[in-house]
């Protein structure tokens, strides 16, 4: 059997191993040590440094993973939030709100008010066109409520799920 005659990685002391050894313990440091090999060369090196940068490797791919399930969930809210924009008379697109949704039926119906005043004084049939802007205005109302509902319902969830990545990154990075 023949040996290999290195020197131990941690403290410098010689070792004398068997060439097919893979591992080895010193027997001045008690460090144990792998037996890496290149080519026509050997060498040692500590297994506890492998473990410390095979754990660091680990937690850097964790918190890529982390990163990039971040980027994902950002780039769908993008996506999703921008399909619940609601555009108003002047082309603006914005958020869908409850309370523009009550403000914009309020108008409606007020109109729609004033409308049937008017024409009830000119003809009684054209007053009843009132009506249809009231029901319009319900339909409007409760559709455009239903949507900010539905947004803000998963702006929160996106928000939560948000926060609780950047709270794994933060842990990850301590």
């Amino acid at each position: 059997m023949r040996l290999l005659s290195l020197t131990c990685n941690h403290c410098g002391a010689p070792l004398e191993v068997p060439e097919s050894a893979k591992f080895v313990t010193c027997t001045h440091c008690s460090s144990r040590l792998a037996i890496e090999r290149s080519g026509g060369a050997a060498y040692t090196e500590v297994l506890e440094a492998l473990e410390q940068r095979t754990e660091q490797i680990a937690g850097d791919v964790e918190s890529l993973k982390l990163q990039s399930e971040l980027d994902r969930l950002d780039r769908e809210w993008m996506l999703q939030r921008d399909r619940y924009m609601v555009q108003d008379e002047h082309g603006h697109r914005h958020f869908p709100s409850k309370t523009g949704s009550m403000v914009a039926m309020v108008f409606v119906i007020g109109f729609a008010i004033f409308w049937m005043a008017m024409a009830a004084a000119a003809s009684p049939f054209f007053s009843l066109f009132g009506l249809i802007f009231i029901a319009v205005a319900i339909w409007s109302f409760t559709t455009r409520r239903r949507k900010a509902d539905e947004y803000e319902r998963l702006r929160r969830q996106y928000e939560r799920r948000r926060k609780e990545i950047l709270r794994q990154i933060d842990l990850r990075g301590r």
